[in-house]
C-alpha cells in the first residue's frame, strides 16, 4: 500500500490530496479482519520534524481506505503567506497519522481464526 500526496498551486489555493494505492491483498484481509482505520484529517498541522503546529483545524474522521482520496484547500484568504506551508503541514501530518495506523494495524496478528478438533 502506498500514499500518493499529490499537490497543486492554482489561484493562490493549495490544494493538497492524500490517495491509497496499490493495497495488497494482505492489507486487504487485515481490514476484512479489522475493520476499516479512522483516521483523523484535523487538529494540530505540523511539518515533518517540527514542534510546533503551522496551524489548527477541526477534527474531522475519515476511515481508511473507503474514504480515500481527500482533498483539503488552503487559500491565502484564509491563512495568508502561510498557505503554502500550512498545505505542506496537513500533507506531512496525514502521511505520518496513515503511517502510523497502518503499522499498527500490521502488528496486530490473528490469534483466534483457526479451527480445534476435540477427540470423543
Amino acid at each position: 500500500m502506498k500514499l500518493v500526496i499529490e499537490k497543486k498551486l492554482a489561484n493562490n489555493n493549495y490544494e493538497v490530496s492524500i490517495a491509497v494505492a496499490d493495497i495488497q491483498e494482505v492489507e486487504t484481509e487485515l481490514f476484512n479482519d479489522y475493520g476499516k482505520i479512522q483516521i483523523n484529517i484535523g487538529g494540530e498541522l505540523k511539518v515533518t520534524g517540527g514542534t510546533t503546529p503551522e496551524a489548527t483545524i477541526g477534527d474531522s474522521f475519515k476511515y481508511l481506505p473507503t474514504d480515500f482520496p481527500i482533498v483539503r484547500v488552503f487559500t491565502q484568504a484564509q491563512y495568508g503567506d502561510k498557505a503554502q506551508v500550512v498545505a505542506n503541514a496537513f500533507a506531512d501530518t496525514i502521511s505520518e497519522r496513515v503511517q502510523t495506523a497502518i503499522t499498527a494495524l500490521k502488528a496486530k496478528s490473528d490469534s483466534f481464526t483457526g479451527t480445534t478438533e476435540v477427540q470423543l
